[in-house]
Formats: structure tokens, sequence, C-alpha cells
């Protein structure tokens, strides 16, 4: 698999295909935040752990630019209840001051 980052998403592709297999959306957000808006996998390629290796791959963008995450997208938020753990760290949290 090749993994190709634009400014707002992560495609990943198979080797030598030019056709993404899967992708996750975001946009920055206020205070250093990165909003995940969507994960998509091709039908035919889901219950691989090709959505969890993109979710991944933009929770360390987060981590390498300081960010915290916002899950809109019902997978990212699933797995920061799954994961709390592994990824707690850049789950954006509103302060109540």
């Amino acid at each position: 698999m090749e993994f190709k980052k634009m400014s707002d998403r992560l495609m990943v592709f198979n080797d030598g295909e030019q056709k993404p297999i899967g992708e996750i959306q975001w946009e920055l957000g206020f205070e250093d935040v990165m909003i995940i808006k969507q994960t998509h996998v091709d039908k035919d390629y889901r219950k691989q752990g090709i959505g969890e290796k993109l979710f991944e791959e933009a929770v360390k963008e987060a981590r390498d630019n300081k960010l915290k995450i916002i899950p809109t997208c019902g997978f990212a938020n699933q797995q920061f209840i799954d994961h709390p753990d592994k990824y707690g760290d850049v789950l954006y949290k509103r302060s109540n001051n």
C-alpha cells in the first residue's frame, strides 16, 4: 500500500494503482485543531484494517504538528472510544473556562 498526503486528506492506494482504495479527510480549524470529517474505504477492501491505518496516519500528522483532533466522522470517533489510551493525547477537549 502507498499513502499520499495532501493538505486536507490522506489517500491510500494499492501499489501501482491510480485509484485510491481509501481516504481520510480533515480540515484545520481553530486553536490548532484538526477536524476529521470522513473516513472511507472502498467496499472491496473493507475489514482489512485500512481504515485504522488511515486513522493512525492522521493521528501521526496531528502529533507531528501539535494538533488536537475533533472527530466528526463516526469511524474516527469510535477509534477514540475504543482506544482512549492509544489516542487520548490528541483528542480535543473543550476547556470549561
